[in-house]
C-alpha cells in the first residue's frame, strides 16, 4: 500500500476505508507499506491508537515518505520504519535540479542516510 497520502486519519474518507489503507483487511504475510503519508494528521486519538498499532504490527514491512509520517506512527510499532529515497529527492527539487541549503543538508542528512531506493526496498521485502 502506499506512495500517497493514504494514512491521513484526520480525513473521513481514509477512516472509512481504513481496513484497506492500513492493510488489516489482507493477509499480513503480503502487506507492506511503500511511502505512504499521514497528510494533515497531527495526532492519533486514544481510540485509534490500538488499531493503528495492530495494523502496523501485521505488516511485513513499513516505509514512509516523510518525517511527519515517521514521527506520528513510530510510537505504535517496534518495527523498523524505512524512508524512501525517491520521496526525499522530490522534497528538494527545484527547476529540475536537486538543491540543498546547508540547513536542509544538516536536517535531512541523518534521515536520508537510512533511505532506501525503491528497487532495493522491494527486493528486500520479497
Amino acid at each position: 500500500m502506499g506512495s500517497d497520502t493514504i494514512w491521513d486519519i484526520s480525513q473521513p474518507y481514509f477512516m472509512y476505508h481504513k481496513d484497506v489503507f492500513w492493510g488489516s483487511k489482507f493477509d499480513k504475510t503480503s502487506v507492506a507499506s511503500y511511502a505512504p503519508s499521514v497528510g494533515y494528521a497531527k495526532e492519533i486519538s486514544v481510540e485509534k491508537q490500538k488499531w493503528i498499532a495492530n495494523a502496523l504490527d501485521n505488516m511485513k514491512a513499513i516505509s514512509v515518505r516523510d518525517e511527519s509520517s515517521y514521527n506520528l506512527i513510530k510510537p505504535f510499532t517496534k518495527k523498523e520504519i524505512e524512508f524512501t529515497e525517491e520521496e526525499f529527492r522530490r522534497l528538494f527539487k527545484e527547476n529540475g535540479a536537486v538543491t540543498f541549503t546547508q540547513a536542509d543538508s544538516k536536517k535531512w542528512a541523518k534521515i536520508t542516510e537510512k533511505s532506501v531506493p525503491r528497487g532495493a526496498l522491494l527486493r528486500k521485502w520479497a
